[in-house]
């Protein structure tokens, strides 16, 4: 069970990293575009979370579901040991 998890969490993880800055653009980026106006600082928290996942998703990605994908192996080979 813990290698099925930790394999979701994986995935899960990559989805996030992926998914979070597209609906952080979609949220701000209309408030965005109406000039510079002060930004709140938990608005600058989250586009700078956004930011950080935009530039690092695509170096972590690779280790992520290499990592996933042995969890996966393993948890299938360890279904059929039990066996």
């Amino acid at each position: 069970m813990r290698y099925r998890t930790a394999a979701i969490s994986c995935f899960v993880l990559i989805g996030a990293m992926f998914s979070y800055p597209a609906i952080i653009w979609t949220i701000f980026l209309p408030f965005l575009k109406n000039g510079p106006s002060p930004l709140p600082a938990y608005d600058r928290f989250f586009l700078d979370i956004a930011v950080f996942c935009m530039e690092w998703r695509f170096i972590l990605v690779l280790p992520m579901v290499g990592l996933g994908l042995l969890f996966t192996v393993a948890q299938a080979t360890h279904s059929r040991a039990r066996r």
